[in-house]
């Protein structure tokens, strides 16, 4: 029994460690890429498989993936501050605006 708990609590940490590093190696490459601090990034997860992650940090923001094969690998564009440093308008995440889209036109008689 005792070694079922041992098994279990060191598959736990091994399991826990696994998404840090992860963490680790999206942070690195997506502070190569956005021109920013590691202690910038913001990381969220984008889908319930835990698939792709949005990386934000000094108002740019992209998408990244990973794998053990593959590493940390950016998947979309980089949005924001374009080549003068001047921010460019962000749409929230998910894309669209935070206003509504207008009402269809009435029917026609």
């Amino acid at each position: 029994m005792w070694t079922r708990i041992a098994a279990l609590i060191a598959l736990s940490l091994f399991a826990v460690g696994c998404g840090g590093n992860k963490n680790k190696y999206i942070r690195r490459q997506a502070s190569q890429d956005l021109t920013c601090s590691e202690g910038q990034v913001h990381l969220s997860t984008l889908n319930k498989s835990g698939a792709q992650y949005l990386a934000q940090a000094c108002g740019r923001r992209a998408v990244y993936t990973y794998s053990r094969e593959t590493g940390a690998v950016r998947i979309s564009e980089i949005e924001g501050a374009n080549v003068s440093g001047q921010p460019n308008v962000m749409p929230p995440p998910g894309g669209g605006s935070d206003t509504p889209p207008p009402p269809p036109p009435p029917p026609s008689p």
